[in-house]
């Protein structure tokens, strides 16, 4: 560990009050991950010696760190946090892991992971917007026995479910044709996936929805998500 000390302004004190009060820490830890979130990785330093690079007029550090997280808070509140909000997944259940931008094709790809702490039935889901808004959900499921016949009986109860439609969540009734399936993921693993497209947001089943009728699924199946 090295040692410093820093002379700052005192609005930006009380704000580091405030942070460190709300995270219930002191203002020490608190500047402390501040540090680290920025510079902690590799990643961060060299994408902000590009960002200096690139600039035809530079601002200097404290500007491009200040613009990239007001870029961010925009990027949240306009677009990965009206998705959760659309599909009823807010709450700190799921945070945006990925996300790919194609110009040719009009096309935008955001992948959520689900969070430490979540209680729903679904570990990830991603969400394609084009024309049509296409979504996919994922279960993981972690077994000690035979895989392969585990998935298969997971398999057999999940289309018996979406074709018979009688245990299927209430949202799921009016749906544009969708699409369930599993996939083996390794020896100890397989996914339970579910695949929607359709025109508009409110069309979509929720997650929450989504993650009962996996719940219904498994619990059909006899099989417990993980050990």
């Amino acid at each position: 560990m090295v040692e410093i000390s820093l002379d700052i302004p005192q609005d930006i004190y009380d704000n580091l009050k405030i942070l460190s009060g709300a995270f219930s820490q002191d203002v020490e830890e608190t500047v402390n991950e501040v540090l680290d979130a920025v510079a902690r990785t590799q990643f961060n330093i060299r994408w902000l010696l590009e960002s200096k690079e690139n600039e035809v007029n530079p601002h200097g550090l404290r500007y491009l760190i200040s613009h990239r997280i007001n870029l961010g808070s925009m990027a949240e509140r306009e677009l990965f946090g009206k998705i959760l909000k659309e599909l009823n997944a807010e709450g700190g259940h799921f945070g945006a892991g990925d996300m790919t931008i194609d110009l040719d094709d009009n096309s935008i790809w955001i992948n959520y992971n689900g969070l430490i702490g979540s209680n729903l039935c679904v570990d990830a889901f991603d969400v394609t917007l084009t024309g049509l808004k296409r979504l996919t959900a994922d279960c993981t499921i972690h077994v000690d026995e035979d895989n392969y016949e585990t998935s298969e009986r997971v398999q057999e109860h999940a289309q018996r479910i979406r074709r018979t439609q009688k245990e299927l969540p209430e949202e799921f009734h009016n749906l544009d044709p969708w699409e369930v399936d599993v996939l083996v993921d390794d020896e100890t693993s397989f996914i339970l996936r579910a695949y929607f497209s359709e025109d508009f947001w409110g069309y979509l089943p929720p997650i929450p929805s989504i993650s009962e009728f996996f719940e219904k699924v498994l619990a059909s199946a006899e099989v417990s998500r993980s050990l």
